[in-house]
């Protein structure tokens, strides 16, 4: 009975998840004990299904790809060619890349011609070579003098040399190994070798009859861009998942702020990626669960999350540093106050309220310094002027003209 389009959805989500694991760097049992198949056997031969398929459908594609890169190649040199036609060294520099790179993916370049040739570039010289010849360079190969003359001919009266011949090596005797006992081989079927067949030779005979050894499990290799700053933290992938997908941190002791969260949405979108944690089971937000909270409230259908695994115990950790470390940071004031000065008052989506920059924008005086008196300042610049010698009024308005 064929499969229904449901039971195809979730073998395709099931594998997608098997494949994601792998480049993860988890091993095929790990990977069927979290996803559910009946061994690592099932869950090697899944994920090896899926890589076929995807190596299949990428070489039909492979023309269809390589038209795309030279029309993306095409506009790269368009955008650098005006400033590279005005003598940018830069935009030079850029356009021959460009230009070097489709010759590759083209196959333009004419292959590279070695030739040999003689002295001074002349032709090579073969020459025959005697059996008197070949006989002296093979002495001296071995490392005795021939008995030659001045022209380099062998001696007629020196006795002729006849190396012995070599004696063929024994063959070395193979260990006899111990026949299974009749039925083992239907209990225990040979597994088979990872590249596809069993290994042969010297590793074979010392590793004994391939049924009497145990598999080995391997240890998956993780390499520096997988793995987080935590121990047991390992990177998996950043990807938008839908916000119903998601889970808050359960017991999360911050309270943010989702109104002025929401305002920044508002003005500058999600510019900060979730850190998710992927158990398997769920997916719980470490980091960022007000921001989710905003984005719901929002609208959005979906969030930007980077997801990893780890244990309980650094998921733990990493939700209390989220909400702690910042806290531990200082403002420098005259950079904060120069920053929101730049601002001419639009202080939306920043968090920072009008009365706070104006708190901060204004001098304090120190402690019993005097208040501002106006009397003081109208007699240092009166208003009003008098002549003395014929007593006219007249004003600072009227001393301009």
């Amino acid at each position: 009975m064929p499969a229904s389009k449901a039971q195809q959805a979730a073998t395709a989500h099931r594998r997608a998840q098997a494949i994601a694991l792998r480049l993860a760097g988890m091993d095929y049992q790990t990977i069927a004990e979290r996803l559910d198949y009946a061994d690592r056997g099932a869950a090697s031969k899944d994920i090896h299904r899926a890589l076929e398929a995807n190596l299949e459908a990428e070489s039909v594609a492979a023309a269809t790809l390589r038209e795309l890169e030279v029309q993306r190649l095409d506009r790269m040199q368009a955008a650098a060619w005006a400033k590279a036609a005005k003598g940018d060294l830069k935009a030079i520099e850029t356009v021959l890349k460009v230009i070097d790179r489709r010759a590759r993916l083209l196959g333009l370049d004419r292959p590279a011609r070695t030739e040999i040739t003689g002295a001074d570039g002349g032709p090579l010289q073969v020459e025959a070579v005697d059996l008197a010849e070949l006989e002296r360079l093979i002495t001296l190969s071995d490392g005795t003098t021939p008995d030659t003359d001045t022209a380099g001919r062998r001696d007629a009266r020196a006795p002729r040399r006849v190396r012995p011949p070599r004696r063929p090596a024994a063959p070395r005797p193979r260990p006899r190994l111990a026949r299974p006992a009749p039925g083992h081989l239907a209990r225990h079927p040979r597994p088979r070798h990872r590249m596809g067949r069993p290994p042969v030779g010297a590793r074979a005979r010392h590793l004994g009859p391939a049924h009497h050894r145990r598999p080995q499990r391997r240890t998956p290799r993780m390499s520096d861009e997988r793995t987080a700053g935590l121990p047991g933290t390992t990177y998996i992938s950043t990807r938008d998942i839908p916000l119903d997908d998601l889970t808050r941190y359960p017991g999360n002791p911050r309270r943010g702020d989702v109104d002025a969260i929401r305002a920044s949405i508002r003005r500058h979108g999600q510019y900060r990626s979730l850190v998710v944690r992927d158990t398997g089971d769920a997916l719980i937000v470490l980091a960022g669960n007000h921001t989710s909270d905003a984005l719901r409230a929002e609208g959005r259908a979906t969030a930007r999350c980077e997801v990893l695994t780890c244990d309980d115990d650094t998921a733990r950790r990493i939700n209390l540093a989220d909400n702690k470390l910042a806290e531990l940071g200082y403002y420098d004031e005259e950079d904060l106050a120069t920053m929101l000065a730049a601002l001419d008052g639009d202080l939306d989506g920043t968090g920072w309220s009008q009365q706070e920059v104006t708190r901060l924008l204004t001098v304090d005086l120190p402690e019993g310094f005097p208040a501002f008196d106006e009397s003081i300042a109208d007699a240092l610049n009166p208003t009003t002027h008098t002549c003395p010698q014929c007593g006219h009024t007249f004003t600072n308005a009227e001393a301009a003209k």
